[in-house]
């Protein structure tokens, strides 16, 4: 008779779990995965990095500060309350940028939903 590894049901919950984490938002094609919210956008990563920046600007944040590559970038900002909003950008093909946007250390998804939208108006 096998004997069940005493790890095993906390790992295939765990699976289940992170499986189940991924889900879709109400704004098309934004995923939420535990609390970072991902959208691709037809730009190169300096074009998305120059958008989030002018996005973050217009929603007031301070301490802005970015910087991007032909593959990645990233851009960073804070709220009055100190939260972190970090944008983080890697290209997906030759045309193309993924988006995650992290607010604080839990999420927020109006704040980071907004910010998506700031970025889509500027591209």
């Amino acid at each position: 008779m096998r004997s069940i590894h005493p790890f095993r049901p906390l790992l295939v919950a765990l699976t289940v779990a992170m499986s189940l984490a991924a889900c879709k938002t109400n704004a098309p094609g934004v995923t939420n995965t535990l609390g970072t919210y991902k959208r691709t956008f037809q730009a190169q990563p300096d074009a998305v990095a120059t958008a989030a920046a002018t996005a973050l600007s217009a929603l007031d944040l301070r301490h802005i500060r970015d910087q991007s590559t032909a593959v990645d970038g990233e851009v960073v900002g804070y709220t009055a309350s100190n939260d972190e909003v970090s944008v983080r950008i890697k290209a997906v093909g030759s045309a193309a940028s993924e988006v995650k946007v992290r607010v604080g250390t839990l999420g927020d998804e109006g704040l980071s939903l907004r910010v998506l939208q700031e970025i889509e108006s500027r591209l």
